[in-house]
C-alpha cells in the first residue's frame, strides 16, 4: 500500500498492531500521530510525503480512525521539533487514560 519495494508488508505490521491496540484499548479511542521526517533529498522528500498520505488515508479509511484523531506531522523539509511537540501536546488534551495512541515514524534517520 505504502511502496512497492516492502510497502505493503510495513503497511499490513501496522494494520496488526493497531488492531492488537484496539483489542486492548476497546473501551477507548485509537488515536495516531504520523511524523515525517526530512528526506534530504527531491526523491526522498515525494516518497516521504506519498508514504504519509497513503498512510493517513488507510489510517482513516482502511482502519476507521476518525480524521480527528489522525495527526500528521512535518512539512516539506519534515516535522520539525516544536511541530512535533505542539502535536503531542494537543494530543494530551484531547486523550483520555483509556485511549491507544499509535506513533508512525516515516524516515530514513540520516538526516
Amino acid at each position: 500500500v505504502l511502496a512497492a519495494e516492502g510497502g505493503a508488508t510495513v503497511m499490513r505490521w501496522c494494520a496488526i498492531g493497531l488492531m492488537a491496540l484496539a483489542a486492548f484499548q476497546a473501551e477507548g479511542a485509537i488515536h495516531a500521530v504520523v511524523i515525517r521526517g526530512s528526506g534530504g533529498e527531491a526523491e526522498y522528500e515525494t516518497r516521504f510525503a506519498d508514504w504519509t498520505a497513503r498512510l493517513t488515508a488507510a489510517l482513516h479509511g482502511r482502519l476507521y480512525i476518525p480524521a480527528e484523531n489522525i495527526t500528521a506531522v512535518g512539512g516539506e523539509r519534515g516535522a520539525r521539533l516544536d511541530e512535533i511537540e505542539t502535536a503531542f501536546a494537543a494530543l494530551a488534551a484531547r486523550s483520555a487514560a483509556e485511549d491507544a495512541v499509535a506513533v508512525f515514524l516515516i524516515g530514513h534517520g540520516s538526516y
